[in-house]
């Protein structure tokens, strides 16, 4: 056999068989990573656990979805939300391909979320950890999360003032962490033009006045910032947001007149 022709056969196969190697890597991979997350967090003792570690795919293990119809994908969706999760989160969990992890309602769920966790799911587009009991503050890449449009983080102990680099999260749509962090709201969260929801609230930690930036949420259709300390005018501007629907500012410390655009 001619030697070109040998290699045109050879690269042949490998082409023919790349495809394969790789759904078998991925396999692998995602197997690998939801071991971890069972592991770590007392799947043994978890509520719903149907087929996890079994030899069924791992899109067929209760809680978990594989979204095939996606470009870049196969990616995964992991919803264990009031599943009697305990324990930490694995630092070793690595998952290039989770898209939705939704672990809310395990109040067993301590420490802080593990950065290396969060800087191996680069495609993650919504993380809901409400009702946890996470503590510490947010890894320094969260805020790399360039997919990102959902984070909720109702009664979870976020210790420290609100990153301003929550306005790094550009597609972000949803953004709830009430009774975490404190401080003022930096102005950098009004930059985020794509929020539809937007709830900082039941936290008398979080002071300062409410900007007039806030008007630049042209998405907005909820908006809940009640049972804080804000002070000063109620902005004029958040009635100019013509998609809102919800609007959530009582029990602050708000002076002057009520705007009498709200409701319009």
């Amino acid at each position: 056999m001619p030697r070109s022709f040998f290699s045109i056969f050879i690269v042949g196969i490998i082409s023919v068989q790349c495809p394969a190697f790789a759904e078998m890597c991925d396999s692998a991979c995602v197997f690998t990573a939801l071991q971890k997350l069972y592991n770590a967090t007392g799947g043994y003792n978890w509520s719903r656990k149907n087929n996890w570690l079994s030899t069924f795919p791992a899109g067929q293990w209760q809680g978990v979805r594989k979204i095939s119809s996606v470009v870049g994908g196969p990616y995964y969706s992991i919803t264990l939300e009031k599943n009697n999760l305990v324990g930490t989160l694995p630092s070793d969990m690595v998952f290039p391909n989770l898209w939705h992890l939704r672990i809310g309602g395990n109040k067993g769920l301590t420490g802080e979320i593990p950065s290396a966790m969060i800087g191996n799911s680069p495609h993650l587009k919504r993380l809901s950890i409400r009702e946890a009991s996470f503590t510490g503050t947010l890894p320094a890449n969260f805020f790399n999360l360039s997919s990102l449009e959902s984070f909720e983080a109702t009664n979870v102990a976020f210790s420290g003032t609100i990153p301003t680099e929550f306005g790094n999260l550009s597609e972000l749509k949803i953004l709830d962490f009430d009774k975490a962090f404190h401080g003022t709201i930096p102005e950098s969260i009004f930059g985020l033009t794509k929020l539809e929801e937007l709830a900082i609230c039941h936290n008398p930690n979080i002071t300062g006045v409410l900007s007039e930036k806030i008007g630049q949420l042209v998405n907005l259709k909820k908006l809940a910032m009640d049972s804080n300390s804000l002070t000063g005018m109620i902005p004029t501007t958040i009635f100019q947001l013509t998609n809102l629907e919800k609007v959530e500012l009582q029990s602050n410390f708000f002076e002057g007149p009520i705007p009498f655009t709200i409701g319009e």
